[in-house]
């Protein structure tokens, strides 16, 4: 791999793209992904949790919707309901007081002492216009009020039932228009009869239609189920209605739904458009008892989405907003999290965004086999085993001798073909325990776990070269050669760090393709670093930032790291080796807050990017930390290192910016 030349190379380019930060400014020159795809990945990541919003919001607003609606039908019947009940109320009122004037008049025989007695009587002028009674020929006479004197009512529809019809009983008229007034009310009339059993007029009771609306505003109190009316059952008419209709709207007969449920039942619920102003309503009704009344009470369809909408608009606002910092941060490329709730969901969505970003580097898109990052953690995994059963493990790295004509000549289906035939063939070749990874272009690394000896590594390699010899078929006929130059280390008879076997592996594949190609080389150093676990992290002056505080916290984490890497040494538990970590991760945020409250104090321009730093970090090892036990250790070793290799430029630059403000 000409990317692990050192050791410092090998950290940059094996473990950035699981911390993430290719996404930003870090060049990986082992990666072949064209920007194209990359842009096209992320894109359709941002398009994911974009569409997974709107749906959110969609079903969200539809919750509020369908709530409301069954808080809107609830109150509609309880309106209604209320509105039968003081219906019915005020028309025994009536009743009991017209039926008082009948035997009056019944007794005296006489229209003006029946007159007189009306005017004696009690009643609440919030109800009633007035009560008057007309002759036999429609002629009013009020003794109350001299206004209406003169007046006839013998046009009227409810007198000449009465005129018609001696059983005619209690008749309530349409709304219409006084005659002395003008003002709209609707009258309530019983018959008046001679001894003999003849017609002798009427007695009106004047019902104003303002005493129903006062009592219900009063009862419902939201615009949205403030629709309510009372119709007549049998000329289908309006007796009162909010909103109050129009003039010539009092006298016109409703066409609705309702007419065909009466017979049915004393109550329900429907759904139309009303008539009187067009407006799609659901609607509740009851009939009210003993009398030719139906009250409805409903809510109109537009009046539900709004409040639908209302109760969800924060969370619409939200999540626009959260849709724009998902594109900002697409668009440029940077991540910038703060600490505090409101920032939480957009936090939950970069997780969501990187844990899809992780899953696609696992796996090389063209051969199938386990890419980078997987080979990282399974070397992890065979190295942790190896500790515990005292065993070795080989890591090799092979490059394709040949390739490159192959392209040339064929073009790229052809180099692509080869690449993925080189793949199946090597996976063929090795045991379950092993692992064939390509690492980028014609570069692949293998894993052989659990070898009882440092040779048992020979005849592998060996096995993969020959398999890399046999000639290919190409899709069109063709046949095509190729061969492996492969360099070998072994774990820990030449190094104990994953660092360090990577670069020996590099070292002997390049000495490979110096002395021939298409062969084996093994490397041959010493594992110098054996002898210095105490000091897996070296802090000395040269990686001072020039800032005492923070200067300090590093030297701090640093002794922290060195602390965890003996405690691996010494065998410790996964337990205690969790804990040492969490230790490592809580101070590791202690000193992402403390480089936070310093850059925001004094205006840091680099600062979004620099918190990002930290936050991969603390997800990485987070994650990490799952695999304690199963190489996890190691690999958390290798993260924490290269963190601070590259912080600390970071650091430096932010130091050099701290001391320019205060020298």
């Amino acid at each position: 791999m000409r990317s692990l030349r050192h050791a410092s190379k090998v950290s940059l380019s094996i473990e950035f793209q699981s911390l993430g930060f290719d996404t930003f400014s870090v060049r990986l020159p082992a990666i072949n992904i064209p920007t194209k795809r990359k842009l096209l990945l992320l894109w359709g990541g941002v398009l994911v949790i974009l569409i997974g919003t709107v749906i959110g919001n969609l079903k969200a607003i539809g919750y509020y919707r369908d709530t409301e609606r069954t808080n809107l039908t609830t109150q509609s019947v309880v309106v209604g309901n209320a509105l039968a009940a003081h219906s019915r109320q005020i028309m025994r009122q009536v009743d009991t007081i017209l039926r008082g004037v009948q035997i009056f008049y019944s007794r005296s025989q006489s229209i003006p002492d029946s007159q007189r007695y009306i005017a004696g009587l009690t009643v609440d002028e919030g109800l009633f216009s007035g009560i008057f009674i007309a002759d036999r020929g429609g002629r009013v006479s009020l003794i109350q009020d001299k206004t209406a004197e003169g007046f006839s009512v013998d046009d009227r529809s409810y007198f000449r039932l009465h005129q018609a019809d001696p059983s005619s009983g209690m008749i309530i008229s349409p709304v219409v228009a006084g005659r002395a007034t003008n003002a709209f009310n609707f009258h309530v009339s019983r018959r008046l009869d001679n001894a003999d059993g003849s017609f002798a007029g009427v007695v009106i009771a004047t019902v104003n239609p303002d005493v129903f609306v006062d009592y219900m505003r009063d009862l419902s109190n939201r615009p949205a189920a403030a629709t309510i009316a009372l119709y007549g059952t049998s000329d289908h008419k309006l007796r009162f209605r909010i909103p109050v209709p129009s003039a010539l709207q009092w006298d016109k007969p409703v066409d609705s739904p309702i007419w065909g449920l009466l017979p049915h039942g004393n109550s329900g619920h429907f759904a139309g458009i009303s008539p009187i102003d067009g407006v799609a309503r659901s609607l509740y009704f009851k009939k009210v008892a003993d009398y030719p009344l139906v009250a409805m009470s409903g809510f109109s369809e537009s009046s539900l989405a709004a409040m639908a909408f209302d109760r969800g608009r924060w969370l619409l606002f939200g999540s626009a907003a959260l849709a724009s910092f998902i594109l900002l941060l697409a668009t440029s490329a940077s991540l910038a999290i703060t600490r505090g709730t409101r920032l939480g969901n957009a936090k939950a969505e970069l997780e969501s965004l990187y844990r899809e970003m992780e899953r696609l580097a696992m796996t090389d898109s063209l051969t199938g086999l386990p890419g980078r990052t997987m080979f990282m953690d399974r070397l992890a995994q065979a190295i942790a085993l190896a500790r515990r059963e005292h065993t070795f493990v080989g890591v090799l790295f092979l490059d394709l001798d040949g390739f490159k004509p192959i392209n040339d000549q064929f073009g790229h289906k052809a180099g692509d073909w080869v690449l993925k035939t080189i793949a199946h063939r090597w996976e063929a070749c090795l045991r379950e325990v092993d692992t064939v990874a390509r690492l980028g272009g014609d570069e692949f690394a293998v894993v052989l776990g659990g070898l009882e000896v440092p040779d048992d590594v020979i005849p592998l390699a060996e096995k993969l070269i020959s398999a890399a010899q046999v000639p290919i078929q190409l899709p069109d006929g063709q046949q095509c050669l190729v061969g492996a130059s492969v360099g070998v280390s072994v774990y820990p008879k030449n190094a104990v760090q994953i660092d360090s076997l990577l670069t020996m592996a590099d070292d002997a594949m390049y000495k490979s393709k110096a002395t021939g190609k298409n062969r084996l080389s093994v490397s041959d150093a010493f594992p110098a670093e054996q002898c210095e676990w105490d000091d897996w992290l070296t802090f000395d002056d040269s990686m001072c930032v020039g800032n005492d505080v923070i200067d300090e916290q590093h030297r701090h984490l640093s002794k922290m790291v060195n602390h965890f890497s003996q405690s691996i040494k010494d065998g410790a538990n996964a337990a205690i080796l969790e804990e040492l970590f969490d230790e490592i991760i809580k101070f590791a945020t202690y000193n992402s807050e403390t480089e936070d409250s310093l850059m925001l104090a004094d205006g840091y321009p680099q600062q979004a990017k620099h918190h990002n730093e930290h936050t991969r970090l603390t997800i990485d090892l987070t994650r990490a930390k799952t695999k304690f036990g199963k190489g996890g250790e190691y690999l958390a070793m290798q993260k924490i290192r290269e963190w601070l290799i590259i912080h600390l430029q970071s650091d430096r630059e932010l130091g050099h910016f701290l001391n320019s403000l205060h020298p």
